[in-house]
């Protein structure tokens, strides 16, 4: 990790905390978060981990390459799982020198991503060009789909060395309530610094709020996450109210009535699908969000791609609160069968198994 970690205050990092515990469980692996500290953690947030934390100085990820080296050969390391194909890039020669193996987890298939975002045709290529190099440097990958995995195979890469995991939650962090008092607050999961996250927003804000507005003066649509400050004057102009980061994702869940996921450009797996869905909250969303997710899913929530459509959909919600409670009992039933983390770990430690032995 680069940065901060503890306390966790998005998506990923939460899925990358509970796999880490449910991982240091099974008693199967020892695992160690390796942070490139840059002064912003409180290194007491870690001691009761299950899990070892390694501090290296802030260039030790990209500049000198042998301090993560050294750490691997310090703590009897055998692997090191990154996310990020850059640092892959960076840092996977010289610990395939030390005989360290490498896991990438691609969590979104970049160039798919950037090119559904429109972006320029050499930025497209470029990241085609990144993702690809880390694939074949790395010993093996993972990926959260189907669909990613037939897009990643598709880099000239040999699709035994890429493994489908599909991505979980801890269940039990999240507490299940069906909503009984209305309160008309409406919550949009997502960090600002991602561009899909970006794009919702301003489609909650344009396309959503003046709407929601003229059916009741009571709606109010909060952001969860850490965005900017152009974002956060922007948009709270037109209504929208942002909270910034939160240190207990489940207690938060509780005080909204209905979520939205309005989610046009992805790759990977939308995770805060799955924690909407923990919470009891009735979700409308877009087919996009649900992309890798079981087809039972569709059962669970309200799908709507037209995105003026939505506060229709939303405020017809509403006016039936009561009929959705069953709809929202299956939301959490689904995640509980599907994707509570403890179901998910078979891809990880078989591949860490394979790797170790390998090495």
């Amino acid at each position: 990790m680069d940065g901060s970690f503890l306390p966790i205050r998005n998506g990923t990092f939460y899925s990358i905390y509970h796999l880490m515990r449910y991982l240091a469980n099974t008693g199967r692996v020892q695992p160690s978060l390796i942070i490139n500290y840059r002064g912003w953690d409180n290194p007491k947030l870690y001691a009761k981990q299950p899990f070892n934390t390694i501090f290296l100085p802030a260039k030790a990820c990209h500049k000198k390459t042998e301090a993560l080296v050294y750490a691997c050969a310090a703590f009897n390391i055998d692997c090191v799982h990154m996310y990020n194909a850059e640092e892959i890039n960076t840092l996977g020669p010289a610990l395939k020198k030390a005989g360290v193996a490498t896991v990438y987890e691609a969590v979104n298939v970049d160039h798919t991503l950037y090119n559904g975002l429109a972006r320029k045709d050499f930025q497209v290529k470029q990241m085609k060009k990144q993702q690809a190099r880390a694939i074949t440097l790395a010993d093996h990958t993972l990926c959260r789909s189907y669909q990613d995995k037939r897009q990643l195979t598709a880099l000239n890469t040999s699709h035994r060395n890429i493994t489908i995991y599909h991505g979980a939650i801890d269940a039990n962090a999240v507490q299940f309530k069906i909503r009984k008092r209305i309160r008309y607050r409406i919550v949009f999961l997502g960090h600002g610094y991602y561009p899909p996250n970006e794009n919702a927003i301003r489609r909650l804000a344009i396309n959503v709020m003046p709407k929601l507005r003229k059916y009741d003066r009571r709606y109010s649509i909060n952001v969860v996450g850490l965005v900017s400050d152009l974002i956060r004057k922007k948009y709270s102009r037109k209504g929208l109210v942002f909270t910034g980061g939160t240190k207990n994702l489940s207690q938060k869940l509780l005080t909204y009535d209905l979520a939205v996921a309005p989610i046009l450009e992805a790759s990977g797996t939308s995770l805060k699908v799955l924690d909407y869905l923990a919470s009891g909250l009735p979700l409308v969303t877009t087919r996009v969000s649900l992309r890798g997710l079981h087809p039972s899913v569709r059962g669970t929530c309200v799908v709507e791609d037209d995105i003026d459509r939505y506060a229709d959909r939303i405020h017809k919600i509403m006016q039936n609160y009561k009929r959705y409670s069953t709809m929202t009992i299956l939301g959490r039933r689904f995640v509980e069968i599907h994707y509570h983390w403890p179901r998910h770990l078979g891809p990880f430690l078989q591949v860490y198994k394979k790797l170790c032995k390998k090495n």
